[in-house]
């Protein structure tokens, strides 16, 4: 997999709090942070999922039946 630089700049507090979690976990900063994004990423869609279905809910119907979801695979 192919990675692109990227230049973050952190306030010192949160350097220095990033360097005392990341060793503990035997993981390199830079993991660290990849992690702590995708993290961050995965957050958001969830809460944009939650708030498409909170905005238009399943129906009783829909909710109930797993078998809509099998009819969409074929």
């Amino acid at each position: 997999m192919y990675m692109r630089n990227v230049l973050v700049h952190f306030e010192q507090a949160i350097l220095k709090a990033i360097d005392h979690i990341a060793p503990a976990k035997k993981w390199e900063r830079a993991a660290f942070i990849r992690n702590a994004v995708k993290d961050g990423i995965f957050r958001h869609d969830q809460e944009r999922m939650r708030e498409a279905y909170r905005l238009r809910p399943d129906s009783a119907q829909e909710a109930g039946s797993w078998d809509l979801l099998e009819e969409r695979k074929e």
